[in-house]
């Protein structure tokens, strides 16, 4: 089993504002990667919510599958958040992914197709590339635990993917806004955007 964590714990610090609550077509930011979660493969969805919990829970708790935890060391950045989420990991899973939830093109079909590489490439790391550069959602195989439980800081699993290059695969998407993701007020009013121009064009 593969358990999806959502790193929701953010302090929205460039955005001035709890930006995962901004709308994008009808859903919240955090709604919107939630529900992607919960309709991909993954056997477990864990939401690690940090500051605006109060509010935040509410669009996290989308279903009875989602377990919300709080991660009362979000100010120390997202490596504490990594750690929260791992340690409520299933016993019966044997792998993690990442999601970020400022990235809200996420969907169920990336997650699943990063799910199925690494049950078909047997490589302990597995993320997507976006025009020839790496993103998230990242996974790890959870014999990697005790050095993602070492990472600090905002570092996220960066060290751990420099220090395993050869048991990385990657998955090559070629929708680049599925890679986006949003920091500040313009980059959400741009994406915000983008979206409205390809529903009209699609109409």
């Amino acid at each position: 089993m593969v358990s999806a964590i959502v790193l929701a714990a953010g302090e929205s610090r460039r955005m001035r504002r709890l930006k995962l609550l901004l709308p994008l077509e009808g859903k919240s930011m955090l709604g919107r990667v939630v529900d992607a979660a919960l309709g991909s493969q993954a056997g477990q969805v864990i939401v690690v919510l940090g500051k605006g919990q109060r509010w935040l829970r509410r669009q996290a708790a989308r279903s009875p599958r989602v377990q919300t935890i709080f991660n009362p060391d979000w100010r120390e950045g997202m490596a504490t958040s990594l750690h929260a989420g791992l340690r409520s990991v299933s016993p019966q899973a044997h792998a993690v992914i990442f999601l970020l939830a400022d990235q809200p093109l996420v969907d169920s079909a990336l997650i699943d197709s990063i799910i199925a590489k690494y049950e078909k490439s047997h490589k302990r790391i597995v993320l997507p590339m976006y025009n020839g550069r790496r993103g998230n959602p990242v996974l790890f195989d959870l014999s990697l635990r005790s050095e993602l439980l070492c990472t600090s800081a905002d570092e996220g699993g960066r060290s751990v993917i420099e220090a395993h290059p050869r048991e990385i695969s990657t998955v090559h998407v070629a929708d680049r806004l599925k890679g986006v993701d949003v920091d500040t007020w313009q980059e959400y009013l741009s994406l915000q955007a983008r979206l409205t121009g390809a529903q009209n064009a699609a109409s």
